[in-house]
């Protein structure tokens, strides 16, 4: 019997886990919001200003006040615990897959919230339990989103809020998964100029923590995912190949329950040209309701970097898609 190659689950729980014992100064992880003017109630002295933003953001205008709460992906807690201080939900949960993100959370956080060690594709509460749903910038790292949108459906009570924000590719606009669900859609905003500007100010403040670590291809690494200005995240954002999306979600009151899994002989297996048209229309259908835009050139997902003879054969192959692999 052969292994099985390790889950994209388990190698984001791993790395998280090397991380916190390594770089233990966060405690909110994601890439920030900063606006013109601020209007923030947050202290401008802040060390984590632009990071807490986000969730302010992300947030706005939503009922929180002696609300049931969950965050998933709480990462240190960082945020769970300004969202517990700032707007005084009846109870909060934070759930994050890393043991070592929740313990350094439960070190830290000396609000009254609940932090568990769960996965966001594998919830482990009833159905309709809280009255919020909270997830910052992590569900890319999933090994499925429609199954993360699911479950955050399912705990949801009718009429429930979903407070999400994430990055993506340029052409991966997840407005499909999340309608297709059941949610509905109050609002859609691209805030990528925001994350920009965020991560511009922010910048020295990431570099000075980055640069304290002794090992140098540590140093590069975490300055490459960690948004610092001139290495790969933010010049991604920057040159547009990557956008940011906060939108605003709502169970409705009268939702009815999520349809049963499909088994073996779906749509797609045994009459693959219609579940193609299918899909083409339920998409125009989407974009013409909510008023989305088209996306852009489809992006080739061949891993990264490609040789150049296999880069050609794929121009060939998926024109006009843009080749990834042209992107590092």
């Amino acid at each position: 019997m052969t292994d099985q190659p390790p889950s994209k689950s388990s190698g984001v729980r791993d790395y998280f886990d090397r991380t916190a014992q390594s770089l233990p100064t966060f405690t909110v992880l994601n890439y920030g919001f900063s606006s013109d003017p601020e209007d923030s109630a947050i202290p401008a002295e802040e060390p984590e200003f632009y990071c807490l933003r986000l969730y302010e953001h992300a947030l706005r205008s939503i009922p929180i006040l002696d609300a049931e709460v969950l965050e998933v992906s709480c990462g240190r807690g960082g945020g769970a615990g300004f969202v517990s201080r700032t707007y005084r939900p009846r109870r909060l949960v934070g759930v994050d897959l890393s043991p070592e993100n929740v313990r350094l959370a439960q070190a830290r956080t000396a609000e009254a919230v609940e932090f568990r060690v769960g996965s966001a594709e594998g919830l482990d509460f009833p159905d309709q339990s809280f009255d919020v749903v909270i997830n910052i910038g992590a569900s890319h790292l999933y090994e499925s989103r429609a199954r993360f949108f699911a479950e955050a459906w399912r705990v949801l009570r009718r009429g429930g809020h979903f407070c999400y924000s994430d990055g993506c590719w340029a052409d991966d606009d997840c407005s499909e998964d999340l309608l297709s669900v059941g949610f509905e859609l109050l609002e859609r905003r691209e805030i990528t100029a925001n994350v920009l500007r965020a991560l511009r100010r922010d910048s020295p403040r990431r570099a000075a923590l980055f640069d304290a670590l002794p090992n140098r291809e540590l140093r590069e690494q975490y300055k490459n995912w960690g948004g610092v200005v001139g290495y790969r995240a933010y010049e991604r954002f920057a040159a547009g190949q990557t956008r940011y999306f906060s939108p605003r979600l709502r169970r409705p009151e009268a939702s009815e329950p999520l349809p049963a899994p499909r088994g073996p002989r779906t749509l797609s297996r045994c009459f693959p040209r219609a579940a193609l048209h299918y899909r083409y229309w339920f998409r125009a259908r989407l974009r013409a309701r909510y008023r989305l835009p088209r996306p852009p050139a489809r992006i080739c997902r061949t891993a990264s970097p490609t040789p150049p003879a296999a880069a050609s054969r794929c121009r060939s192959a998926c024109a006009p898609r843009v080749h990834r692999g042209d992107r590092s």
